[in-house]
Formats: C-alpha cells, structure tokens, sequence
C-alpha cells in the first residue's frame, strides 16, 4: 500500500506535468504543484512548503492567517500557530470529503477525517518540540530527518487515506474517464 502511496505522487506529477504543456506551448507560466516532497525533513515542510503548494497558499491566506490574527489577542502569538493549523487540517479534510463524494457518488464514511486530525495533531506536537528545542542548539542530522516525514506520510495514507478510494474503485473509475476522454480527443482530432 505504501508503494501505491508513491505511485499516487508519481501519477500526480506525471499528469500536472502533461496538462502544462499546452500553457507552455501559449507562453505561460505555471505555478509548481510540489516541490520535491520526498525531500522534506519535517511534517511542518512537507506540508507548509513542498505539498500540493496551490491549496498550501489558498489555505494559508483564506483560513491560517485570518486566524491567527484572531487568536492573538485571545492565546497570544506563541499559542495562536496551534488551532491555526488544526482548523487549516479540518477545512482540508472537508474539501477532499467533499472531492471524494464528487469522484465517488458515495456518502461520506468521514474516514479521512481521522487522517487530517492525525496530521493536525502531530504537527502541532512537532511545532512545539521545534520550540522546545530551539534555543538548546539540538539538531538531527538530515540525513536521519529526510526519510522520517515522506514514510509517515506513505504509511499514514495508505493506512487512513487511500482505503476509502480503493474500496469504492475510484482509481478504476478516473482510469476509465481518462480513457473516455482519449477517445473524445482521438474523434476531433481524426
């Protein structure tokens, strides 16, 4: 399950990178949908800054910061980045439940919720330890960091998060419309 995991970033990649070719071919510029995410030393990293960077900005301007300025004032500026990001996890998850149902015509089984509390939850956790230790001058090297977040995420995935599409066959069903949409292309072009 953690090799689908990678193939799932791999497919990903492969079809951002075909579905830019035509904006290339009119001149212009595609913002990057990842940046190296198996390059990531941290869950803050990974998520913050090479994952899905598109949704990272949208959530960051349209829910992380407007509540971070509303908890200041209530928690203070240290505490204020922790229901920031939990609450950025539980928008996230109602999105992909809302995507699932659109791709799956199937009722929510919320099962992905408990993936995006999981991820909200050890993020916070890492956030406080960075802080703990911070001032201590104690750092893991990267190379013992770098593996750390891209198996957490393969194993939690394939744990919590992709069950739910392969128990619904909504792989079959994209492969199936991607087929449909060869043949549309293959009738105007012939």
């Amino acid at each position: 399950m953690s090799l689908y995991c990678c193939h799932v970033y791999l497919q990903l990649e492969f079809s951002i990178a075909i579905s830019t070719i035509p904006a290339r071919f009119l001149g212009l510029e595609i913002e990057p949908r990842f940046n190296e995410p198996y390059l990531a030393t941290s869950l803050q990293e990974f998520w913050g800054y090479r994952w899905n960077l598109i949704t990272v900005g949208i959530l960051r301007m349209t829910v992380y910061e407007p509540l971070k300025y509303f908890f200041r004032p209530i928690i203070g500026r240290e505490l204020a980045v922790f229901p920031c990001v939990m609450v950025v996890f539980t928008v996230s998850c109602l999105v992909h439940e809302v995507i699932f149902y659109y791709v799956s015509r199937t009722p929510s089984t919320w099962e992905q919720l408990w993936y995006f509390v999981l991820y909200g939850a050890f993020l916070v956790i890492e956030i406080a330890v960075k802080k703990m230790v911070a001032n201590r001058h104690w750092r893991l090297q990267r190379v013992v960091l770098r593996p750390l977040p891209v198996v957490f995420v393969a194993e939690t995935g394939a744990w919590l998060f992709f069950p739910v599409f392969l128990r619904h066959n909504v792989n079959e069903r994209i492969i199936d419309e991607i087929f449909i949409l060869v043949d549309f292309i293959k009738n105007i072009v012939i």
